[in-house]
């Protein structure tokens, strides 16, 4: 029945949920969930929802969340948020056509956040679609080396990553890449020409030009 689907929804949601949430705040995600009627799928049978359509859902839930502006959005709750879509993402059994809209979402905050630790989690789950999605793990490798820092020093970024993807970008990967595999990158480096480090501000205008 229709609401045995939902609770089956609502439950790997939760699930995924308690594995990747700290600092629950149980006032913040009842009152979220309960307005959303997200768990509400609409009129198929249960042959029809398929666990795609299930994981669709949730992807498609979790990222609206995602969205909400950061008055509304506690910042801990925003870093839960990108580490359940790493999980939801890992788990999807679906084409990458189904959650093309978590893409392009997560590619506007690479100019938006500013913060160091969502900009970790964010890349992160570039990183979880790549290797869930081969067909854009050249891209998604470009954003995490673009947004490397280094194993040695703290808050260091790692040049030498950076500047090769640079590098391989205004060489001849510009001209691979799609006009939606461009927009992480513009954007990203859209963020980078307001960075401190002049290699980096210089490249990035470079790459922009």
């Amino acid at each position: 029945t229709k609401e045995k689907i939902s609770k089956i929804i609502f439950h790997r949601f939760w699930k995924c949920f308690w594995k990747h949430s700290i600092n629950f705040k149980p006032h913040f995600w009842s009152k979220t969930v309960h307005k959303s009627n997200w768990f509400v799928i609409g009129p198929c049978g249960e042959q029809a929802c398929s666990r795609s359509k299930q994981e669709t859902k949730l992807v498609d839930f979790s990222t609206k969340l995602l969205e909400k502006p950061s008055v509304n959005l506690p910042k801990d709750i925003r870093h839960q948020i990108l580490r359940i879509l790493q999980a939801l993402v890992d788990e999807f059994d679906g084409e990458f056509e189904d959650i093309v809209n978590l893409f392009k979402v997560c590619s506007k905050f690479l100019k938006i956040f500013t913060e160091k630790e969502q900009r970790v989690h964010l890349v992160d789950l570039f990183v979880k679609i790549g290797e869930k999605f081969k067909q854009l793990q050249h891209v998604t490798s470009l954003i995490a080396d673009l947004s490397s820092y280094s194993n040695k020093r703290l808050n260091e970024y790692d040049y030498d990553r950076r500047l090769a993807a640079y590098k391989k970008i205004n060489d001849a990967g510009y001209l691979e890449l799609s006009s939606l595999e461009w927009t992480p990158i513009l954007n990203l480096m859209l963020y980078a020409v307001k960075d401190e480090d002049l290699s980096v501000r210089s490249n990035s205008s470079y790459s922009l030009d």
